[in-house]
């Protein structure tokens, strides 16, 4: 096992902390983090799948990718739609019929979906959707805990926009590669101990109404 691969599984698997937080706190949690609670449960399968097939099938990802880029953007959209300004909800709408058109199109294999382009425009969405959330929590009508996932969300897509920027430059150098996995495995790690605080924050102000 390479360190890119030890990276990979550390990062991914560090989805148990804020599922095992929820699992033990569902009492409290249950209504507020629900669908982020369903999120990190796809995440931990689309983890593993890609995981399996790294080491035991090596087959094309690609429809795995879109589909879980399609649910990020669903979830993520019910999570904070009641934040958005109508520009934003509109543009947020029309990314995600382009992605369940993608989706169509590599089920069918209709055509050979080159979703690399994609990656990078689902962490923009998401940016969009973090500094909105943000914004409207300085107004001071947003509880501390949804600011933390926006903030959790914000970083997750600042660091998938810089790194996808420069993908063409890891893919034409391959041995800085171990750099472009580190840095997006303490993303994904620093994504769910933030969305972990997030619900530790929720729950000590439920706890003392």
């Amino acid at each position: 096992m390479t360190k890119i691969d030890l990276f990979n599984i550390i990062s991914s698997y560090f989805v148990v902390l804020p599922l095992l937080f929820y699992i033990i706190h569902y009492r409290i949690l249950d209504n507020v983090f629900k669908s982020i609670f369903v999120y990190l449960l796809i995440c931990i399968t689309a983890e593993t799948i890609y995981l399996i097939n790294h080491f035991y099938f090596l087959k094309n990802t690609n429809t795995l990718t879109l589909i879980f880029l399609l649910i990020e953007l669903v979830i993520l959209y019910y999570l904070f739609s009641n934040f958005f300004e109508r520009i934003l909800s509109i543009i947020i709408k029309i990314s995600i019929f382009i992605y369940m058109a993608l989706v169509f199109v590599q089920l069918f294999e209709i055509y050979n979906v080159s979703y690399s382009i994609f990656l990078g425009g689902n962490k923009i969405i998401i940016l969009l959707i973090s500094v909105n959330v943000l914004l409207q929590s300085f107004r001071g009508n947003i509880p501390e805990w949804t600011k933390l996932l926006s903030i959790s969300y914000l970083q997750y897509a600042l660091v998938g926009v810089a790194i996808y920027s420069f993908a063409s430059f890891f893919i034409q150098n391959r041995e800085y590669v171990y750099f472009y996995v580190l840095i997006n495995s303490i993303s994904n790690i620093t994504l769910y101990l933030l969305i972990t605080f997030s619900m530790k924050v929720c729950k000590k102000q439920f706890s003392l109404v």
